[in-house]
């Protein structure tokens, strides 16, 4: 979209449960679709990447148990179901989505970095704060491959924000004037 050039992922079977997905016939190099799922497993953090329309085709092993995804699920292994790129935006919290689709679509018009914080429905109906920083991963002439993303889990700092500004509520501080 906009000026980015993109490029569609190839394509590939899920033959694996443990998210590598390697789909080279034996003793070849793994794809590097399959390399980047495997490097986003190992991430401590809630990481998923998506094809250049925007849309989620695989979330990592963490952020998927959050979500309560399927053992089976096509997110899990990167298959691309051809969804728009907006679909996700159901597990956002509803006083959230406005801004997040803003984002989305800025990026996706643009074909730039962006972030935004917002909270990610859990597999109990229960949300939590997360900023979310996406990122274009480009090949070397410049064609867009994949947004990269990474949600890292901010509930607590939020949580602490929150009690803070209660506290100063009660105890504004005014500049003292000088006369």
């Amino acid at each position: 979209m906009g000026d980015a050039r993109m490029a569609t992922p190839p394509k590939y079977e899920a033959d694996r449960s443990d998210g590598s997905n390697i789909d080279s016939p034996s003793g070849q190099q793994p794809s590097f679709a399959a390399q980047l799922r495997k490097t986003l497993n190992t991430i401590p953090a809630y990481t998923w990447y998506a094809v250049p329309s925007g849309t989620f085709t695989f979330v990592n092993e963490r952020y998927a148990d959050y979500l309560g995804l399927a053992r089976n699920d096509p997110l899990r292994f990167g298959v691309e179901i051809n969804v728009p790129w907006d679909t996700h935006i159901q597990l956002v919290h509803p006083d959230d989505r406005e801004e997040t689709l803003k984002v989305g679509a800025t990026c996706n018009r643009t074909g730039a970095a962006g972030q935004a914080a917002f909270r990610i429905r859990n597999s109990e109906a229960e949300y939590r704060w997360f900023l979310s920083r996406l990122e274009p991963l480009r090949a070397s002439d410049g064609t867009l491959l994949y947004w990269i993303v990474i949600n890292l889990d901010i509930e607590e700092l939020k949580r602490a924000e929150e009690q803070r500004e209660a506290g100063f509520g009660a105890y504004r501080v005014h500049p003292h004037r000088q006369q």
